[in-house]
């Protein structure tokens, strides 16, 4: 996406210097052609003036008349070059500063859609060319900043919604005193849910602002990869044992890395807690370490639903959920923060899936 957002603004700068080439260099030509003969006539006139002042004898200048057309020749030659610039400063400098401080006054009251048309700069100014371009790739990209700021208030919203509707009707039912002790402890059980899911999302939000707009410092030391994995999988255990996983931990002995221990301990569980939440029943999750040189692959794979291809392309924008079927199981902050931990410690993550085949998630760490 990159590659082509770029190989497109080449393109349009490309055309725009083809058209106005030509232009820009005629507007040169012109300004170089009467700042010189002006400056020719003025030096003349100084010269002139002062070989006369030394009574010296200047070749066809010597009568008075001859002199007095050179300096009404010059005279009109200024008069004509300071109309021009200014003609020229009118068309080249205040119609588009006024155009650019139009659509300045439109984005700051909110309005993402304006752009320059940069057909309407007269006599091929690259300058404000190059600059209306790059304004509107400025804008387009304010635009996205503020629809995805929207998008996530509402996500956000939503993702509150669902718990504390559940709490607030469970809270309702606790309150009828002919209730069983199984059914309070099935609504008890119910609260508990959602207020876990409730914090699990706050947890996340506040890590991936941290991480977004502090930048904190990696704190790179060696530790044991190998325990912080096995670590990771056993805070999870209720959960695989609940739905009957089978576990595969085939990972060396003693794997040693250098990275920050804590921002991957919230890659490995974001990763594992996925695989547990969209492998069905009875279904197997495998781990696996392999060591390269100085690179070691980390591969998290699932026997779960997979993903198409669209999905893919989309899984670690925030709050993005391609399965809406487990929309209340996640919150679509985990892989956002993953590969915002991946980019901060100079990983690499590839994603591997077929929908109703798995995914396989290989992480790969650099000692």
């Amino acid at each position: 996406m990159k590659t082509a957002n770029n190989t497109k603004r080449t393109e349009t700068a490309d055309l725009k210097r083809r058209k106005v080439n030509y232009k820009y260099h005629i507007r040169n030509v012109i300004n170089s052609f009467l700042f010189m003969a002006l400056l020719v006539c003025l030096a003349t006139l100084g010269t002139v003036s002062v070989l006369r002042a030394t009574n010296e004898q200047v070749p066809f200048l010597g009568n008075t008349e001859n002199f007095s057309e050179l300096l009404y020749f010059s005279i009109i030659l200024v008069i004509f070059y300071t109309v021009w610039q200014l003609v020229f400063t009118r068309l080249l400098i205040e119609r588009p500063t006024k155009e650019f401080a139009n659509a300045s006054e439109k984005v700051i009251h909110g309005d993402y859609s304006v752009r320059i048309d940069m057909d309407n700069l007269r006599l091929g100014s690259l300058e404000f060319i190059n600059i209306a371009d790059n304004f509107n790739i400025m804008v387009e990209q304010l635009g996205k900043v503020d629809s995805l700021s929207n998008d996530f208030i509402a996500n956000v919203s939503h993702e509150m919604k669902t718990p504390l509707a559940v709490i607030q009707s469970y809270s309702t039912l606790l309150q009828n005193s002919d209730l069983s002790e199984e059914e309070r402890q099935e609504y008890l059980n119910k609260i508990s849910s959602s207020t876990q899911q409730l914090s699990t999302l706050v947890s996340n939000i506040l890590k991936l602002n941290k991480i977004e707009n502090n930048q904190p410092n990696i704190k790179k030391e060696r530790y044991n990869l190998t325990s912080q994995l096995s670590q990771c999988l056993l805070d999870l255990e209720n959960l695989w044992e609940e739905k009957n996983l089978n576990i595969e931990f085939d990972v060396e002995d003693d794997l040693y890395i250098n990275s920050d221990e804590e921002l991957m301990k919230i890659v490995w569980s974001n990763l594992f807690s996925n695989a547990i939440k969209f492998t069905p029943d009875k279904g197997t999750i495998c781990v696996k370490s392999e060591q390269i040189g100085n690179k070691i692959n980390i591969t998290v794979k699932d026997s779960g639903c997979g993903m198409t291809d669209d999905t893919k392309e989309h899984i670690f924008e925030k709050f993005y959920q391609g399965d809406t079927s487990h929309s209340e199981k996640g919150n679509g902050l985990g892989l956002a923060l993953v590969k915002k931990i991946i980019d901060l410690t100079e990983s690499d993550i590839e994603v591997q899936s077929e929908l109703k085949k798995g995914t396989t998630f290989t992480i790969s760490l650099y000692n």
